[in-house]
């Protein structure tokens, strides 16, 4: 086999996105290739220095010599589950020419102040697109936001959709480019917790908590991150939950983990953005009892007692003070619960 052989555009960006996230958890930034990322230069730009590196040092496309050194050791000892996933999130890459048109009549559109955003973060603003005839949304990252690394931050959503994929509750993550800082995920038509009415939240069944408390130990088992916030959880009364905008690098939960990071996800506590609408402050505070009721009772008859009252403890602190106090491996749950 020709080690030298160019690989596939996609297969690099996944391998480079990997190595940098590699070289960061290892607090290795020293290498132009990092602190490139850093700066905020895009992927496809970053693997052209590296060139088609293989399992051979003789290629003369880098001129760090450390580097192609450790971004080749970096692809000879990765394990057949991480090479697998390269191949996945080439793979979530490899899709994005069939947006390309659809993406530049949005990006004309916002120029011409003709779409609104369907949301957005500290670091991305959401936009809908339609692409024949099936609805999607569009993560547009900042490329010159100070609080992330851009590359880092479409890898993460990248990889996440990767490890995600077959696990049913899950937002799909369609493609993405490193080129554009954008990443495109299925559209899902369903309420954010937020928008529940308390009859709504007190008639979700125990079906729907069961399934999504299976989901988040499937995921987390993969390796796959909850940003346990209530607008990253939508609910549908036909199908039940869907987790969106999620990550790598989680803890692996167990059953009372999960649901632990339900209970922190159902948080709704909001006083300090309703002191000017008396209305709102109110309905928030059904919204919470509503939730308190509903979790009181799917707990009592899904667990035992010891973890019970670990996780009424969690839910009291969610509900009365907005406070997710949940933290993994930090003494919060009592190790004879965590043993069981």
């Amino acid at each position: 086999m020709d080690i030298t052989q160019p690989k596939p555009n996609e297969v690099m960006q996944a391998q480079v996105a990997g190595f940098a996230e590699h070289e960061r958890d290892a607090s290795r930034t020293e290498h132009d290739f990092i602190r490139g990322l850093e700066r905020g230069a895009r992927a496809d730009q970053l693997y052209a220095s590296i060139g088609s590196i293989g399992m051979t040092t003789t290629l003369n496309e880098v001129s760090d010599a450390v580097l192609h050194s450790d971004y080749a050791s970096y692809l000879r000892e990765r394990s057949d589950e991480e090479r697998e996933a390269t191949q996945k999130e080439a793979g979530i890459l490899a899709a994005f020419d069939n947006f390309v048109p659809a993406i530049d009549r949005l990006q004309s559109d916002i120029e011409k102040d003709k779409v609104s955003s369907l949301g957005g973060g500290v670091h991305s603003m959401v936009y809908p697109i339609e692409v024949d005839g099936k609805k999607y949304v569009v993560r547009m990252v900042n490329p010159n936001s100070k609080s992330v690394v851009v590359g880092s931050v479409i890898h993460n959503h990248v990889a996440a959709g990767a490890r995600a994929i077959g696990i049913p509750g899950m937002e799909k993550i369609t493609t993405a480019s490193y080129a554009k800082n954008m990443v495109v995920s299925e559209f899902v038509d369903a309420k954010k917790i937020s928008n529940l009415s308390p009859i709504e939240i007190l008639q979700i069944p125990d079906e729907h908590l069961d399934r999504l408390r299976a989901t988040r130990e499937q995921a987390s088992a993969r390796g796959i991150k909850f940003d346990a916030h209530y607008d990253n959880l939508l609910y549908d009364p036909e199908s039940g939950f869907i987790d969106i905008d999620y990550g790598i690098a989680g803890a692996a939960f167990d059953k009372v983990e999960a649901m632990a990071s339900i209970i922190s996800s159902l948080e709704l506590t909001e006083h300090e953005l309703y002191e000017d609408d008396p209305m709102r402050r109110a309905q928030n505070e059904q919204q919470k009892i509503a939730v308190w009721q509903r979790l009181n009772t799917y707990i009592k008859a899904n667990f035992n007692s010891g973890d019970q009252e670990y996780l009424f403890n969690h839910l009291k602190k969610a509900i009365t003070w907005g406070v997710a106090d949940y933290k993994m491996n930090e003494g919060k749950r009592p190790q004879a619960i965590a043993d069981k």
